[in-house]
């Protein structure tokens, strides 16, 4: 085993429990309901005990509050992050929750990844899976109930230890102090008598005028640890006697190993097994050595043959044109049906109308798939970059026949999630492969097989048609998309016919004030795997949608911002996003031709938070792309660490420049035609343009941050060349239209 790091840097093993200790007691014996004994002791230093010897056996770190808070000898308050650390801040914005009600000192906290555990559901999903923009908004109130509850303990005992009141002892910094008498001590002084109450009543919460730590910029928990290689992410963990494995997969739906060279595998220095692979949509072969590039050189060695599957023939073209058909089809299932459509429609002094087209979009995480997994008699122990560890405890428990508490789930830190990490598959193998080898095994993905086989956000088309009055007023809105299910994915006809709200998000449930509109899903197969990708259905509905309403009000001959804000007078977050925007982008109304100069305008809604941008450009006669600035709002309610919601959009825009720019995953065969960043090509540094960014913090629902920034990036940008050059762009990528960035 590789030696054992501090316990006391975020994304270790949780301090109240050591990877040796998880390994000596098994899967299951640490964890009850998600919450752990706390037995460990460690030495201690003249440096961190004060009085106690080098050599000596220190006193224990000790729970205060199970499964989530711990303080050690020197007074390092040690908080648990519930939900995955995939570079989205959460590891510095929940426990900072924790430590705001707690009075802890922010400086000496000390923050943990969590295993898979029921403490650690998210009460806004009622899941342990970290994603829908939900960390922050789901796990809040519970967190600083937490922190509350933490701080009346310690004062508890502060008072019954010195036989004051209470109220007059004050809790700051990791201390408890009472004035009058000179009395103050150390939270871990009073933790062994704060952690005994049973009979805790519930603990009055802070206002938000005194928070001191949330609310502010925070610095990073993970910033150190990333900065200088120390973070432990999951092709990084190390473990006695660990083989390593890579694989290959077939490339279609359905197809299977036909044929491969064993014995030339075997022959490959260092090269331990060969082992055929069920667990995932992919059959597939992996070859397991003494370090992953002697597995590589293995399979490479295997020459592996796949038998195609029942997809082979189906190409992108063939998608684009069953998703047209569907479109062109008086089938659809409707979302949202408002007053008369057809009426309004017969009715109108014009109509409007386009059709739009996105491609299949890989995940692409800078991590490629990856898990240890550890398969005995009576136990299974995993590391996994996982965004739902207790969908993997699960999982991994049927597969095996085992009961969860025999499933020990720990999570390292996660490279790049966006959706890919919700799946098991990548965990399920790992679990295969080390049961047949009857060994620890790590098991990587290469990049072609991650890019290949990823769970794809869908290939859609969508249409709409708008009537407008005599005066120029939209009447009526009717929107149609075509697109394969996440959620039947796996599950045919879990649906029972009813429209599917994530293939409408952003449109069924449109803030524009619009009298009579409806919004029809037709569902439509698929040749691979679709599911979760940052934002959803609002990823391709914000750009349908928002080039619309762009096509609109150049029918109805009102200025983009103007137009919008007519239909958006009910909804006063909307309207202050969008007005915050425009303010911050200095937006100029349209007047004149198109002049190779542009701004482009773009809002919407969604996981709660509201998010505008305008983009401002300067477009070639050889349709290269200078993007001048990026001016984004955003009301997300609270803004637990403003610098996080910032970055969070920072990261939205260059994963949306990179969807809208080179984005394209295209079919051939059945099969993936990219594999890797030569081909699936990633916005780069130079190409990142300057972003303000202007946060409406309020006292209204709180919204997410990870994703809401994503939707209204694409239509703005279009919306801006279109200003610029008078040419509308219905389909994605703009590279595939001959568009490039200067």
């Amino acid at each position: 085993m590789a030696t054992e790091p501090e316990k006391t840097d975020a994304g270790a093993t949780p301090p109240q429990m050591s990877r040796r200790n998880v390994l000596a007691l098994g899967a299951g014996a640490v964890v009850l309901m998600g919450f752990y004994i706390y037995s460990r002791s460690r030495k201690g230093s003249s440096k961190d005990l004060g009085a106690v010897d080098i050599g000596k056996e220190a006193p224990p770190e000790r729970a205060l509050i199970p499964a989530y808070v711990t303080i050690t000898p020197d007074n390092v308050v040690g908080l648990v992050c519930p939900a995955a650390e995939m570079g989205q801040g959460v590891i510095t914005a929940l426990p900072a929750l924790i430590a705001e009600e707690m009075e802890a000192d922010w400086a000496r906290v000390r923050v943990f990844n969590s295993d898979a555990g029921e403490a650690y559901i998210n009460p806004g999903k009622n899941l342990q899976a970290t994603g829908r923009s939900m960390s922050v908004r789901g796990y809040f109130e519970q967190l600083l109930t937490v922190g509350a509850e933490a701080k009346a303990r310690l004062v508890r005992a502060a008072s019954e230890i010195w036989s004051v009141p209470a109220s007059e002892c004050v809790a700051e910094n990791s201390h408890v102090t009472h004035v009058a008498s000179g009395n103050k001590a150390t939270y871990y002084q009073l933790s062994e008598r704060a952690a005994s109450y049973e009979d805790m009543a519930p603990a009055p919460r802070k206002s938000r005028a005194d928070y001191k730590i949330i609310g502010r910029p925070l610095q990073r928990k993970d910033l150190a640890e990333k900065v200088t290689g120390k973070a432990v992410f999951g092709a990084d963990v190390v473990e006695d006697g660990m083989l390593t494995a890579t694989i290959a997969m077939a490339p279609t739906l359905g197809g299977y190993p036909a044929s491969y060279d064993k014995e030339a595998a075997l022959a490959v220095r260092g090269v331990r097994h060969v082992v055929e692979t069920t667990a995932d949509d992919y059959r597939g072969v992996a070859v397991v050595a003494d370090s992953f590039w002697q597995a590589k050189k293995g399979l490479d060695a295997l020459s592996v043959e796949f038998v195609e599957g029942a997809q082979a023939n189906v190409s992108t073209v063939d998608i684009t044109n069953m998703l047209h058909e569907n479109l062109a089809s008086g089938e659809a299932r409707y979302g949202r049906d408002d007053g008369d459509v057809g009426a309004a429609l017969g009715a109108a002094a014009s109509r409007v109308s386009g059709v739009f087209d996105v491609p299949y979009l890989a995940h692409a995480t800078m991590e490629p798939m990856t898990c240890f997994a550890h398969v005995t008699n009576d136990a299974c122990r995993i590391i996994a970059p996982t965004q739902g560890p207790i969908r993997v405890r699960d999982a991994v428990a049927e597969m095996l026949g085992m009961s969860a508490d025999q499933v020990h789930v720990s999570r390292p830190y996660l490279g790049g999630g966006f959706g890919r990490r919700w799946q098991p598959d990548f965990a399920l193998q790992c679990v295969e492969i080390s049961k047949a080898v009857g060994a620890p095994v790590k098991l990587i993905w290469s990049r072609e097989e991650d890019m290949r086989h990823d769970y794809f956000r869908q290939q859609a088309a969508a249409s709409y048609e708008a009537a407008l009055d005599e005066k120029g007023v939209l009447t009526a809105f009717d929107f149609r998309t075509s697109c394969a299910s996440i959620i039947e994915w796996g599950k045919p006809n879990r649906l029972n016919g009813r429209p599917d709200s994530l293939a409408l998000s952003g449109v069924s449930d449109n803030r524009y004030d619009i009298p009579n509109q409806r919004a029809g899903w037709i569902p439509a197969t698929s040749p691979t795997p679709v599911g979760t990708w940052r934002s959803v259905g609002h990823s391709q509905n914000g750009f349908f949608m928002e080039c619309a309403i762009d096509e609109i009000a150049e029918a109805a001959g009102v200025d983009p911002v103007q137009f919008r804000k007519q239909l958006l007078q009910k909804d006063k977050r909307m309207l202050r996003v969008l007005e915050a925007a425009a303010q911050e982008g200095a937006w100029r109304s349209r007047s004149g031709g198109h002049n190779g100069k542009g701004q482009g305008v773009a809002v919407a809604e969604s996981y709660g938070s509201f998010c505008a941008y305008v983009i401002d450009v300067n477009v070639d006669e050889n349709r290269r792309i200078k993007i001048n600035d990026v001016a984004c709002a955003m009301d997300c309610g609270f803004a637990v660490n403003p610098d996080g919601v910032a970055a969070q959009i920072e990261g939205s825009v260059v994963f949306a420049l990179t969807a809208t720019l080179y984005g394209e995953i295209t079919i051939e065969k059945g099969a993936v035609v990219q594999s890797n960043f030569t081909d699936y090509r990633m916005a780069t540094l130079r190409e990142t343009p300057p972003i303000s960014i202007k946060i409406l913090n309020s006292d209204d629902e709180m919204g997410g941050a990870g994703e809401p920034a994503f939707p209204p990036f694409a239509p703005a940008l279009v919306n801006a060349i279109y200003a610029a050059t008078g040419e509308r762009i219905r389909k994605l990528p703009l590279a595939a239209q001959g568009y490039s960035l200067a």
